[in-house]
C-alpha cells in the first residue's frame, strides 16, 4: 500500500489532498526571490517541537500577496514530493490581498505532529515520518509562482 492510499484511507469524508503540481505549473525560487524572503527555523525539527515558517518583504516598496493560508507542505517521497495537507472538498482561498511594508510579511508557527499541522483550513490526514519537507508559499499575485524552503522532520 502506498503512502498516499494510506493517508487517504485515514482521512474523513469530504476532504481531498491538495492539487497544486509544483513546479510544473509554477515558478519556485527556493529562500529568496519575488521581493521576500522566507526561512524555517530550526530547519532540523523533532515530532512534538515547534517550527516557524517566516516570510518577509525584502525591497524597499510594499510588496502584495494572497492571504496568509496560501501554502503547501509536501514530504519528499521516493518519485518526487507529496502533499500532506488536505482541504474539505468544497474550500476555495479568499480572494484578498495583503499589502507588506519593508520586513513585514507573514510567520507561521506550527507544533510539528499531525495536530499541529493541521491549521484551518487544511488536515493532515497521516501521522508525519522524519524526512525532508518542502513548505511553500504560493500566494504572489497575478502570477504562478511559489517560494519554498526545506525542512527536516526527525
Amino acid at each position: 500500500m502506498t503512502d498516499e492510499s494510506t493517508s487517504t484511507a485515514t482521512c474523513e469524508s469530504g476532504l481531498r489532498r491538495l492539487d497544486i503540481d509544483f513546479p510544473a505549473n509554477f515558478e519556485l525560487a527556493y529562500h529568496e526571490g519575488f521581493g521576500f524572503e522566507l526561512s524555517a527555523a530550526p530547519d532540523t525539527v523533532a515530532v512534538g517541537e515547534e517550527l516557524t515558517i517566516e516570510l518577509r518583504n525584502t525591497t524597499d516598496e510594499p510588496q502584495t500577496t494572497g492571504p496568509k493560508a496560501q501554502y503547501a507542505i509536501e514530504r519528499q517521497v521516493e518519485d518526487g514530493w507529496r502533499h500532506v495537507l488536505q482541504v474539505p472538498e468544497a474550500y476555495t482561498l479568499p480572494d484578498t490581498t495583503v499589502t507588506h511594508q519593508l520586513g513585514e510579511g507573514f510567520a507561521w508557527r506550527f507544533p510539528v505532529d499531525q495536530e499541529g499541522f493541521s491549521a484551518d483550513p487544511y488536515t493532515v490526514c497521516a501521522p508525519l515520518q522524519s524526512g525532508t519537507y518542502h513548505f511553500t508559499y504560493w500566494g504572489f499575485p497575478d502570477s504562478m509562482r511559489g517560494l519554498t524552503i526545506e525542512f527536516e522532520i526527525e
